[in-house]
């Protein structure tokens, strides 16, 4: 089953002291990359937060925002009593006033004289465990947003198969008429300057001419090829795990076998079933892009 990487999802989590937010967003990206925003104080808690979405998720670019409402005051608050005397002491020193006092309005404005430890807020409010739980209803919600719009890509990428298909048997009924008309067309052409020179040509040198132009234009292998690639395709659509780096590979060497296909069959019918085939593998590669 194909998961798309993108998609969003809204998780949310409250007890009598705190009411937390999560909201994820993700999009297409070749690795894993994840940018989890905390508020300052609880930064402690973003390696949790990262473990969890790496458990869940393979590849695509999240982003995780976290909001948390105190629902009452709360008496985590206290001064920072060693960073304050080191305050005094630099502004004495800066002064050369030994014995200032500072006014306390002066000290209390001072950055991170008042602080509120992200550690005994969790550990009090139980916090560590509303943003955790409210992490895994988002992320659920995201997965299951990813795999919707995975499903809706597997849909149109096997239209885009079928249609690849339908041209291969197609250009593998006119193969073998490309031959028979070369071999037509350089008969006629040989015969009529060997009436008009009154000159004879001997069958095995038109049989190994034929021949020739025959092992050049083979693309026997080419159609089995592609085949085969549609096949493995088919399959990964439906597989348990979604396999978006397969798909990419494969779609890469399903555009080289045609490509090939195109640049040695001499056809006027051939060329266009490869362009149309061309057409359907490029809205495939695009589609692949965003698919985990």
């Amino acid at each position: 089953m194909l998961h798309s990487m993108t998609g969003q999802g809204t998780g949310e989590a409250n007890n009598a002291e705190y009411a937390v937010t999560v909201e994820l967003r993700s999009v297409n990206n070749r690795h894993l990359k994840l940018n989890v925003r905390l508020p300052d104080s609880l930064s402690l808690f973003e390696p949790q937060v990262e473990s969890l979405l790496r458990n869940k998720l393979s590849r695509g670019s999240v982003s995780a925002n976290v909001q948390i409402e105190a629902l009452r005051r709360t008496r985590n608050v206290r001064l920072d009593e060693e960073l304050i005397s080191e305050y005094v002491e630099q502004i004495r020193t800066a002064l050369d006033v030994p014995d200032l006092l500072p006014t306390p309005e002066l000290l209390l404005s001072l950055p991170g004289v008042i602080c509120q430890t992200g550690k005994e807020l969790a550990i009090e409010g139980g916090l560590d465990e509303l943003i955790l739980q409210a992490c895994t209803s988002a992320t659920n919600r995201l997965l299951a947003m990813r795999q919707s719009e995975g499903a809706r890509l597997a849909q149109d990428i096997e239209g885009n198969l079928k249609i690849i298909a339908d041209n291969l048997e197609g250009i593998t009924n006119q193969a073998p008429l490309v031959i028979e008309q070369y071999a037509a067309r350089i008969t006629d052409r040989i015969n009529a300057r060997l009436e008009q020179h009154q000159i004879t040509l001997n069958d095995t040198d038109l049989i190994r001419e034929i021949a020739i132009y025959t092992d050049k234009c083979d693309i026997s292998e080419e159609i089995v090829r592609i085949g085969s690639h549609l096949d493995h395709m088919q399959e990964l659509l439906v597989a348990t795990a979604t396999n978006g780096r397969k798909l990419d590979f494969l779609t890469q060497e399903l555009l080289r076998e045609v490509n090939t296909v195109g640049s040695k069959a001499n056809d006027v019918t051939i060329a266009n079933l490869v362009v149309d085939s061309k057409a359907a593998i490029e809205r495939i590669k695009e589609q692949v892009q965003n698919i985990e």
